[in-house]
């Protein structure tokens, strides 16, 4: 036996940096304001405002009339106005939410994030063939009210409007049978979902 096995894994720990910190000890809440970066190994979030709680690890982000909430994780950047997270579990809610997934630039609506096993159990995804590590590209996005396009004009000529996109980061954007615009006309409704990306999920 090893004397490494009985050394138990530290949680996540959690880094605030922002303009002013106020802490109490009383109630765990950490109230931060003003160029707020908090981040772990899974992510970096910013925002102009962010109440956190270390007891339940949930962070409480707010934009104001300047900045929105911005969240990093891998290679995935999303914005929107409000985003309550837990950094433990990886679940969070972020609305008015914006972003880009390969070459889709998407905005609109609450997007949902969670681990991949989270989403299986929801019926959002089917559940992974085999375990592996756990990495930030374990985690699927659910996007309510979505516009995507390839276009990146601020009034973009075409568009695909979907109810609901899924996003499995680095590996693949599910459109559910999105509408197809030109500029305000509708050309046609997918009869399928449209993929882009990697097929082999």
């Amino acid at each position: 036996n090893s004397p490494y096995e009985a050394v138990k894994q530290q949680p996540d720990e959690v880094f605030i940096d922002a303009d002013g910190i106020s802490y109490s000890e009383k109630t765990g809440l950490a109230i931060a304001e003003g160029n707020v970066k908090i981040r772990n190994k899974d992510l970096n979030l910013f925002a102009p405002y962010v109440e956190y709680d270390s007891e339940t690890n949930i962070a409480d982000a707010y934009s104001d009339h300047r900045e929105n909430v911005v969240i990093v994780s891998g290679n995935n950047k999303y914005t929107g106005k409000h985003l309550k997270y837990n950094m433990e579990t990886r679940r969070g809610i972020l609305t008015q939410a914006s972003g880009k997934s390969d070459a889709l630039y998407l905005q609109g609506g609450t997007a949902k994030i969670m681990p991949i096993e989270d989403a299986a159990k929801l019926g959002i995804v089917r559940a992974p063939k085999k375990k592996k590590k756990q990495s930030e590209s374990d985690d699927v996005v659910e996007w309510r009210g979505v516009t995507a396009t390839t276009c990146d004009f601020d009034v973009p000529h075409y568009r695909l409007v979907s109810k609901k996109v899924i996003i499995y980061p680095g590996k693949k954007t599910v459109l559910k049978t999105p509408k197809f615009y030109i500029d305000k006309t509708l050309v046609m409704t997918y009869p399928f979902d449209y993929i882009i990306g990697k097929k082999s999920e």
